[in-house]
């Protein structure tokens, strides 16, 4: 999801109104004195995303609703929220009529759906059925600024048994902890993992075939539309009035240049097949070599070992180690063997496909160079003609090679999202039908979790706290024997902003985010050191590139530098004490 703009409205004709404001594509900074109204700003945001947000009696008062622009998955959704204590929320996706919701369960489902999120039914702490919501779901990108920084997770309504961890399943696509009915879960789960297997099956077979169509292509899909273009130029230009013959005879040549590079490009991809071949051939040899030390190794043990001044027991284990030890460098080396005599007949097959290509190129080369030779003697009209014709015919052939290459990336997408998705289906399969719901990728999660974790809080500045990461619960840190409840002041503040940051590097890193965002409404009462602050943003400025992340964070005295793909709020309208950022006698 990809935040565009906000504005609130004012309530009659005293309202307070902030003007459009406009998110940046990486980062967006609120910047401006206490008591400017940086924070109803920010808690605007996560309002109209469905968070129970309390905001000051003034704000009540003074402003009639919030307008949140977002875009989610090409999508243009305007969401609307009257500021009040009751949900009462109006969304219009483009141009479509206007959707109204009166109640968070709605809401949540509809916003479920729009970000691709299960919406699993689980048990309560009451032990009845229950779902989540979007609200629980926010306080894993949404820092508010007084509870957000008391642990990893905070949320005024806990009503879900594990709620933490359900919400971090739920956002990292991964089967629930506690499912309402799981045994009617694991059959559903099953039919899902049997279809699964078959579009995966079904998927490979049509991938792989068109490797076998793609096979004789030795170009990039770039390279291919590099020469389409330079091929449309030159087509357009014959077509043009002052095309005389000279230009025919040259645009003949281009084409014939074109495959003398192609026929060199495969002599090149030829030689290098050739080196690796002779390379794995050499290095086959060499293991062959150990193998046969190895047996004679082995040979001299057996002779020493049957010498009975050793060893007079009739089933001596002295040197069974080493017998052990044998066997296993043995079918290991002989694996070796394997794996590289078998990229060496790939190798070899692939040299031949290469060398009937060069065949084909090296004929239609040929042929060109005959028609330009004939053109010589043709009229000026026929050479023309002559040219046009064939540069269409190389259009037409580079046109479906690009057609077959693009197919191929469609088809490897779709292939191994279905992977991942078998991946998913299989793990859910493992937690219903176990009791601990034990599921391995979460283990997976949770070693690269405590990375990123350790990397996070030494950019900012956090020396006083134990990196010895434990797992009291799933993704709940103890450091040392310490859990995030236990410390205090800007070490807290400190480790909840690194804990947070290396969360959702987790989930881009993971792929499974939707909802790519982190706000973080920075805490007065702990202050943190500017060059802390600022060597957390610039590594959250890396993620912001590399993910396409958006960033939404407000202080008081830390500035961060934007750039172009930034953009930095502050505060524009005279109030009685300061400048604000709402301004008051502007109402919708």
């Amino acid at each position: 999801m990809k935040l565009v703009s906000l504005q609130l409205v004012g309530k009659g004709k005293q309202g307070w109104s902030s003007e459009e404001l406009h998110f940046g594509e990486h980062i967006t900074h609120l910047w401006g004195p206490n008591g400017c109204g940086k924070t109803p700003i920010v808690q605007s945001i996560a309002f109209c995303l469905g968070f129970p947000c309390v905001f000051r009696q003034d704000i009540y008062d003074h402003v009639n609703y919030a307008v949140l622009n977002v875009e989610v998955q090409g999508k243009r959704l305007s969401i609307t929220r009257v500021v009040g204590t009751e949900v009462d929320i109006e969304v219009v996706e483009g141009t479509s009529a206007p959707q109204k919701f009166y109640n968070d369960d709605e809401y949540s489902e509809y916003l479920f759906e729009l970000f691709s999120l299960e919406r699993p039914e689980i048990i309560s702490t009451a032990n009845k059925s229950t779902k989540p919501y979007l609200s629980t779901l926010l306080p894993l990108v949404y820092l508010d600024q007084d509870d957000g920084y008391r642990g990893h997770y905070y949320s005024k309504f806990n009503f879900i048994k594990d709620q933490f961890e359900e919400m971090i399943r739920i956002l990292f696509k991964l089967p629930p902890k506690n499912s309402f009915n799981k045994k009617k879960q694991a059959i559903i789960e099953k039919e899902k993992l049997a279809q699964l297997d078959k579009a995966v099956h079904l998927a490979s077979r049509r991938y792989e075939n068109q490797k076998e169509l793609v096979s004789d292509i030795n170009k990039t899909s770039e390279e291919i539309y590099e020469e389409i273009e330079m091929l449309d130029k030159e087509l357009d230009n014959l077509k043009s009035f002052h095309s005389n013959h000279d230009d025919s005879l040259n645009a003949l040549d281009k084409i014939i240049s074109s495959h003398k590079r192609t026929i060199h490009n495969i002599d090149e991809d030829i030689r290098e097949l050739h080196y690796r071949t002779k390379g794995v051939e050499s290095i086959i040899a060499e293991i062959n070599t150990e193998v046969d030390t190895l047996n004679l190794n082995e040979e001299a043990r057996r002779v020493f070992v049957r010498s009975s001044d050793l060893c007079g027991s009739s089933n001596c284990q002295l040197f069974s180690g080493s017998s052990d030890s044998y066997s296993k460098n043995l079918l290991y080396l002989r694996d070796q063997i394997k794996d590289l005599e078998r990229n060496a007949e790939n190798d070899l097959s692939r040299i031949d496909e290469l060398k009937r290509r060069r065949i084909a190129v090296e004929g239609l080369t040929r042929q060109i160079v005959e028609e330009r030779n004939n053109a010589i003697e043709r009229t000026e009209a026929s050479a023309l003609v002559e040219a046009i014709s064939e540069i269409k015919n190389q259009l037409f052939g580079l046109q479906v090679q690009q057609e077959k290459l693009d197919t191929l990336d469609k088809l490897s997408t779709i292939y191994f999202n279905l992977l991942s998705d078998q991946r998913r289906a299989v793990d859910r399969v493992a937690s219903l039908s176990s009791s601990r719901n034990s599921v391995p990728e979460i283990i997976q999660l949770k070693s690269r979790f405590k990375q990123l974790l350790i990397k996070w809080l030494e950019s900012i500045g956090t020396i006083n706290v134990n990196l010895d990461i434990k797992w009291k619960k799933d993704f709940v840190p103890l450091f040392g024997v310490e859990s995030i409840e236990q410390l205090k002041g800007s070490t807290r503040a400190r480790v909840v902003l690194a804990y947070h940051a290396a969360l959702i590097e987790l989930l881009l890193e993971s792929e499974s985010v939707t909802l790519d965002f982190i706000i973080l409404d920075t805490p007065k009462q702990h202050e943190i050191h500017d060059n802390d602050l600022d060597n957390f943003m610039i590594m959250l400025k890396k993620l912001c590139k590399q993910y396409a992340l958006q960033v939404v964070f407000s202080t008081t005295e830390y500035k961060y530098k934007t750039d172009f793909q930034d953009c930095c709020w502050e505060p524009k309208f005279p109030g009685l004490k300061q400048k604000m950022f709402l301004k008051a006698g502007e109402s919708d």
